[in-house]
């Protein structure tokens, strides 16, 4: 079984076919729970959601509704991995899109369990994300052609995500001592 049925998917997208084939793709690459545009109670059951994205949803939509998550006062929906189903991207949509802050793009032509299997890396791999005055999002400084400096005091999270027990964030100030943040309260 998928790591992906522990998890809830909430499709972001302009009413119509394409939105509704995205959250049919959903339910084929195995998430538990499919929202469209909100979450219900059955995300809400799941410690990790996932917020794919339609891609003809206007860029301005897009990024707003990607302010509202890694704004959320709940990490496990502020570092919640938002991506883009795209058919086909110029390099500079690409560009655009990792820049920010959007985890990955995932590309029609990729076979389901490609697709699986780069949504899992997800929940795999403890991710490097950036909070600075105008931008929270997954480190791209590295990403080529794309990234930029940061400038001046900013925190570095690394993000551990768990279908089981949610997410873990771990904060550190540039120049200070990490300091864990947790998001739940002790049992």
């Amino acid at each position: 079984m998928s790591m992906l049925a522990e998890c809830a998917s909430i499709v972001i997208g302009p009413v119509g076919q394409r939105t509704a084939n995205l959250c049919e793709l959903a339910y084929y690459l195995g998430f538990g729970t499919v929202t469209s545009g909100r979450r219900d109670e059955g995300a809400e059951a799941r410690p990790i959601t996932f917020f794919l994205f339609n891609h003809e949803t206007p860029r301005r939509a897009a990024q707003q509704v990607l302010q509202t998550i890694r704004c959320s006062t709940d990490l496990n929906i502020r570092f919640a991995p938002a991506i883009i189903f795209d058919a086909r991207l110029s390099e500079a949509e690409a560009r655009w899109l990792f820049t920010n802050g959007f985890d990955d793009v995932l590309c029609s032509s990729l076979s389901v369990s490609d697709a699986r299997a780069r949504l899992e890396e997800q929940l795999v791999r403890v991710s490097d994300y950036v909070e600075t005055p105008t931008y929270l999002g997954p480190d791209r400084r590295s990403f080529e052609g794309g990234g930029s400096a940061v400038r001046g005091a900013y925190l570095r999270y690394r993000v551990s995500r768990d279908p089981h027990g949610g997410i873990r964030a771990t904060a550190t100030k540039i120049g200070g001592k990490d300091t864990p943040i947790s998001i739940r309260e002790p049992a």
